[in-house]
């Protein structure tokens, strides 16, 4: 029966109470299993099963039970002690494990990956079409017929012909190992975790997953402009300043500190974030806002900023004039400024006259960003950045 992921991890947690109750209540599940009062075994792992795989647990409690009371006394008495020794009611991970103990593994009849004894090492799988547990590419094999589908001929004892890193192998990449995970350069003792189990780590899930809020998963990521406080950013974004940017500039809303930093090649001090500047017309308080940089009546004008090619004849500049060597030409000129004198009658966090870039570090940091309150005016937009970019300069 098909159920919702949010059902599942529901039932996982409800059918683990025998589990956890075992880890709580009871210093040592083997402690009080006799050698042959296997059954309590058989209900925790089953439970542990229920929580971890969606199993049926009546069925499998009637399978495993199956198992062991055909198992000669000695083998179940080292079933228990395995059992019991490795902790199989702690988490997903260890019910893993001891999935893989004869003789509750197989080594012919299978309904998936881990009803196969050396699954968890990577060397066996279960064929989906003959029910059969089978060797996978890597590992050891007689024939080719105990080869798994996919994974080659049986060749000088391995399926695939050419032999996996066992666990503890030096690896350099996943498909080097049997179980497919190389971790720092060696292969892991076991296959990794898919979708839903537990993990502890993003190393604990299969490629392509990670590990979120103890579940592996898909990797939840932030786009462009959200916040990546509490998680990573999507695909090359880059996390600045507790957002997530593109690469190469920020765009419009990001936060940052400096004028080039922002694609549209303004940093709004105030906000303390990037924003366009605003087109000829648009209303305006300050000329820093204004993409010509000048505010004339509370618009910004259509004249030309400093730097612009211009014509003798053509739109004015905004400050200073048009270096026009030779009028009536085809090549233009550039609108150069005629600042206005400038000195050190105010402090950087005072609007006034324009301050000279000598007058302090801070001073000349401001103007390295906006030339403009070096040269025309030191207003409200000029405090703001000497408060943006210095260090506690109105002090």
């Amino acid at each position: 029966m098909t159920t919702s992921r949010m059902s599942r991890r529901a039932r996982r947690r409800l059918l683990g109470v025998a589990a956890v109750f075992c880890v709580v209540f009871l210093a040592s599940c083997r402690a009080i299993l006799g050698t042959d009062d296997y059954k309590d075994s058989v209900d925790i792992l089953c439970g542990m099963l229920a929580r971890c795989y969606d199993d049926n647990l009546d069925a499998c409690r009637t399978a495993v039970d199956t198992e062991l009371s055909g198992a000669p006394a000695d083998v179940r008495e080292e079933w228990i002690k395995t059992f019991s020794d490795r902790a199989c009611f702690d988490r997903c991970a260890s019910v893993r494990r001891c999935l893989n103990i004869p003789p509750v593994c197989s080594f012919g009849g299978c309904g998936r990956r881990e009803d196969c004894c050396g699954f968890l090492e990577g060397q066996t799988g279960c064929n989906a079409l003959t029910k059969q547990c089978c060797t996978r590419r890597g590992s050891r094999c007689n024939d080719t017929q105990e080869c798994c589908p996919g994974a080659g001929q049986c060749v000088e004892g391995r399926c695939g012909g050419v032999a996996c890193g066992i666990p503890g192998s030096p690896c350099s990449i996943d498909a080097q190992c049997c179980t497919e995970v190389c971790r720092d350069n060696v292969c892991a003792e076991t296959i990794c975790f898919k979708e839903g189990f537990e993990c502890a780590s993003d190393e604990d899930c299969c490629t392509g997953l990670v590990c979120n809020d103890g579940t592996c998963g898909i990797e939840v990521c932030s786009i462009e402009g959200e916040s990546c406080a509490d998680r990573p950013c999507c695909g090359d974004l880059t996390c600045s300043g507790g957002t997530c940017i593109g690469a190469g500039c920020f765009s419009d809303g990001a936060e940052c500190s400096e004028h080039s930093q922002c694609c549209g090649k303004r940093c709004d001090f105030e906000l303390d974030a990037c924003r366009a500047c605003s087109e000829a017309g648009t209303s305006c308080t300050t000329s820093g806002e204004c993409c010509s940089g000048l505010c004339e009546g509370g618009l910004c004008s259509d004249c030309l900023p400093n730097g612009a090619d211009c014509t003798a004849g053509g739109p004015k500049c905004c400050f200073g004039v048009c270096d026009d060597p030779s009028p009536g030409d085809a090549v233009p000129g550039t609108c150069t400024p005629t600042c206005a004198p400038t000195d050190c009658s105010h402090g950087v966090c005072v609007a006034g006259t324009p301050l000279n870039p000598s007058c302090s570090s801070c001073a000349e940091r401001v103007c390295e960003e906006d030339p403009y309150c070096c040269c025309q005016e030191w207003d409200s937009y000029c405090v703001s950045e000497a408060i943006a970019l210095c260090t506690n300069p109105c002090e």
